[in-house]
């Protein structure tokens, strides 16, 4: 069975996006029960500076309004759908240095901005990230381009001061798009460091060794050896799985 990139299969079926779901379920909780921008969950600038610290944490789960909490809750829906399956604890990672992030640009950067909420910054994180992590495994150019779309809407919000998909309540803060987006790309500089491997969640790319190991593990019973041959024309991917005609 094809799965979509990043959507994990188990016994057969598909595995939900747990940390995805959970976000979610977090963000439409606030929304419907404390109303569009709550004024306890907000990032209040005068609050956190007398000591409600949490607000660091919920100003980015809270939205000014329906439109802003349906545009960035669908974002979130669709990203975490995609990519947490290829990210795994990165996921969990990346929100939370977005988050850190953001905060100490909006306090630092942004001493006369004393209110700020929604998810678009961390959005921009996990875009990032994921985006990274589908190059990281496939170079496909149309992830560049993804990317190159990314950043030249993030320029063109810095530019005209007005976001491009919602016209909210409350003005948007163009850069903490960039910061959000820059922290994503930094988390995954990060984790390339550590060494690439096939996702388990998708079939490997079928030129590539590890195809051989996930197709004989999946559905052959076992990692077929005396099937893997070594492949000439590819130092890079030396195995090549050679079945015996029918």
């Amino acid at each position: 069975m094809r799965t979509l990139p990043g959507i994990e299969s188990v016994h057969g079926g598909l595995a939900p996006p747990w940390r995805t779901l959970i976000l979610t379920s977090v963000a439409l909780t606030l929304y419907f029960v404390a109303g569009p921008a709550p004024e306890a969950w907000v990032y209040d600038r005068p609050a956190i500076a007398a000591g409600e610290l949490w607000r660091l944490v919920t100003g980015h789960l809270v939205h000014a309004d329906a439109s802003h909490a349906l545009w960035n809750i669908a974002a979130l829906v669709l990203l975490g759908t995609l990519f947490e399956g290829r990210l795994g604890r990165w996921l969990t990672a990346s929100l939370s240095a977005g988050v850190l992030a953001i905060d100490l640009w909006l306090w630092w950067g942004m001493p006369a901005l004393t209110h700020y909420c929604g998810l678009s910054g961390l959005l921009n994180t996990l875009l990032a990230a994921g985006l990274c992590a589908l190059w990281r495994e496939y170079r496909d150019p149309v992830v560049l381009l993804v990317a190159a779309g990314a950043v030249a809407k993030i320029a063109f919000e810095g530019l005209s001061g007005q976001a491009v998909f919602t016209d909210v309540v409350w003005p948007s803060v163009p850069s903490v798009h960039g910061v959000g987006f820059a922290t994503g790309l930094i988390l995954a500089a990060l984790r390339c460091k550590t060494p690439a491997r096939a996702s388990p969640m998708t079939a490997p790319l079928p030129w590539s060794g590890e195809f051989c190991r996930w197709i004989g593990t999946r559905h052959l019973g076992g990692y077929p050896k005396h099937l893997c041959k070594p492949h000439p024309a590819s130092s890079r991917h030396p195995l090549r799985l050679d079945l015996p005609p029918r």
